[in-house]
């Protein structure tokens, strides 16, 4: 599929791969950002470009410098530019300091608002005058709450029409205002407060999937290798060391945030004099086959505003391949999405440790 831009026509492809043909790796959100910085910036390409799911944006533009808290977003521009052979802009992750530029700033409307004010925040702190915020976002996913963060932390904030069912905020910076610190969010669980970065998932309190699953929790090897896939503010690979103090803990996401966020609460309820790895990477990234003697995963279903399982069934691939030989996969997931049958697929076997009315964990095993 091809978005016309100022550059060129550009081939795009989503990362990783969905096989629903509908899907495209931009939106009319997209598009629209590009119209108006050929209309109003010809000469001047976007100094920060943040949250640009699959890089149509940053390759269309020639933006300089993209900034995602995502592995996977970051892996699609590198791919998508190789594809069209363009120059690929500086990658950087949620948690970088920014750099102070000229130029317009455009900023897809994350899902999560945590998020958003998150970065513009950030982004207040490093903003010239007369520098203008562009963010976009197809109009369903524009909630008043934005055009509110715009307003509260940046200044007088004006729309675009909509356009193809998108729309653009353009934002100034009022010197007025009041910079607001970035805040961590918190919640308690057995007495340990784990904390979290704005991009979290469940980062005000322990979401009852997880919850279930550590109070289910099957026998962990007293000297083994146990993964925390999709670990988000590392929960549950913290409450793995505190009950296997002799096995070694590796944590895995796709979100800065939560690899920076799993690293804290380790440092703080474990201690940072036992070793453990963080890993900021898509599944298991390069690590070898035939690892693990257990991974533990309470799967994503959606990436950004799609839904579906195809995250779900990467993760499910990487722990068969990762797994040592009688190794285990213990995933907690919602009962109508059937886990069951892909995880028996793909394993050969799959077996119910505990369901609810609305959870199941179920455990695989690696055969051979």
């Amino acid at each position: 599929m091809f978005i016309k831009s100022p550059i060129k026509d550009f081939q795009l492809a989503r990362f990783p791969t969905n096989h629903d043909a509908s899907l495209r790796a931009w939106d009319a959100a997209d598009e629209l950002v590009l119209s108006w910085l050929e209309e109003h910036s010809p000469e001047q390409p976007p100094a920060l470009i943040l949250n640009d799911s699959f890089g149509a944006i940053a390759l269309g533009s020639g933006g300089l410098i993209s900034i995602s808290d995502s592995k996977l977003s970051a892996m699609a521009t590198e791919l998508n530019a190789r594809k069209n052979d363009v120059n690929c802009p500086q990658l950087l992750d949620a948690l970088t300091p920014l750099p102070k530029t000229e130029g317009p700033i455009i900023i897809k409307i994350p899902k999560s608002m945590e998020l958003l004010a998150y970065q513009l925040r950030k982004l207040r702190a490093q903003l010239a005058d007369g520098q203008v915020i562009v963010g976009a976002a197809m109009v369903k996913h524009l909630p008043k709450r934005a055009l509110e963060l715009f307003e509260q932390i940046i200044g007088p904030t004006t729309t675009s029409l909509a356009k193809k069912k998108a729309r653009l905020l353009f934002s100034h910076l009022d010197s007025s205002l009041s910079a607001s610190s970035l805040p961590q969010s918190a919640f308690s669980y057995q007495e340990r407060e784990y904390q979290s970065h704005a991009n979290v998932f469940s980062s005000k309190s322990i979401d009852i999937g997880t919850r279930f699953l550590l109070q289910h929790l099957p026998h962990l090897p007293e000297r083994g290798q146990i993964a925390d896939l999709g670990c988000g503010n590392g929960i549950i690979g913290v409450e793995c060391a505190l009950r296997a103090p002799e096995s070694d803990i590796h944590f895995f996401d796709e979100s800065s945030m939560a690899i920076d966020s799993a690293r804290y609460n380790w440092d703080h309820l474990v201690g940072s004099s036992r070793v453990a790895q963080f890993n900021w990477v898509d599944t298991f990234g390069s690590t070898p086959a035939n690892h693990f003697d257990l991974v533990i995963n309470n799967p994503p279903f959606h990436q950004g505003q799609v839904i579906g399982d195809f995250l779900a069934w990467n993760m499910f691939t990487a722990s068969l391949r990762c797994l040592k030989v009688h190794g285990q996969l213990v995933i907690v997931g919602n009962r109508h999405l059937n886990y069951h049958g892909k995880l028996k697929k793909l394993f050969g076997n799959c077996e119910t440790i505990a369901s609810n009315a609305k959870f199941v964990i179920l455990r695989a095993t690696k055969l051979r």
